[in-house]
């Protein structure tokens, strides 16, 4: 058995699979139209056909979730690989009683749960009801990025039994739990989440990990790794 090759695979795909101390999920892939049917909350997926596609909605569809259901929150680009010219408004109303907002101003640090150097941030705040409709946004990443955080907020989001998901407030990572009425990917996977009330808003937290090509080389390289050193132990 070659030890060597052996220790150089566990490394390298240890490096490459690396995460910080927020929860994390990576499967997000999803065909670009995606089904929003899993129930009122948020639905985030890349596009399988071009990853570097982001798409990000939400919807309150639901006669037992309230009339005018509020949508906040913001999404952090390490690396600050934000293509803003790609950013798009999806059914976004600008007028009327409930007005949508969108910002992607990144020396606005409201909302944000980590600040880097050289983070960019979108931040919205939206309304939509509970007869059907959805509002969300789509972005490109420029390049790659190593990290999106998420922290998704909602007037759906809370900690009293009069809320439509209750929650328990978590504030370490020992205490993170299953996300309610968020839907990652084309499995409408529900990522593990802390729970945060600031100002009186729920919000849920979480990352993704997209890895740069180069993690992506080190990750092939270290599989390849494990992989002649199993061969030649069976051989």
């Amino acid at each position: 058995m070659d030890c060597k090759k052996i220790g150089l695979g566990v490394v390298l795909t240890t490096m490459a699979l690396s995460v910080s101390a927020t929860p994390q999920t990576i499967n997000t892939m999803a065909p670009d139209t995606l089904d929003l049917d899993q129930g009122p909350g948020y639905y985030i997926w890349n596009n399988e056909s071009s990853p570097s596609e982001w798409r990000v909605r939400w919807r309150a569809d639901d006669l037992s979730a309230p009339s005018i259901v509020d949508w906040f929150g913001s999404l952090t680009f390490r690396n600050a690989n934000l293509d803003h010219d790609s950013v798009q408004k999806i059914s976004f109303e600008t007028g009327g009683a409930y007005p949508d907002l969108l910002n992607h101003d990144p020396n606005d640090p409201t909302s944000v749960i980590d600040q880097w150097d050289g983070t960019q941030a979108l931040k919205w705040n939206a309304y939509t009801n509970n007869s059907g409709g959805y509002d969300g946004f789509d972005f490109t990443l420029d390049g790659y990025t190593e990290l999106l955080a998420f922290s998704l907020g909602s007037s759906l989001f809370g900690t009293s039994s009069d809320d439509f998901y209750q929650l328990t407030e978590n504030n370490s990572d020992a205490n993170a739990a299953p996300a309610q009425g968020i839907f990652i990917g084309e499995d409408y996977l529900a990522p593990d989440v802390l729970v945060n009330t600031r100002f009186g808003k729920t919000y849920q937290e979480f990352e993704v990990l997209v890895p740069e090509p180069g993690t992506l080389a080190l990750l092939g390289m270290g599989l390849i790794g494990l992989g002649a050193a199993r061969r030649r132990q069976s051989a």
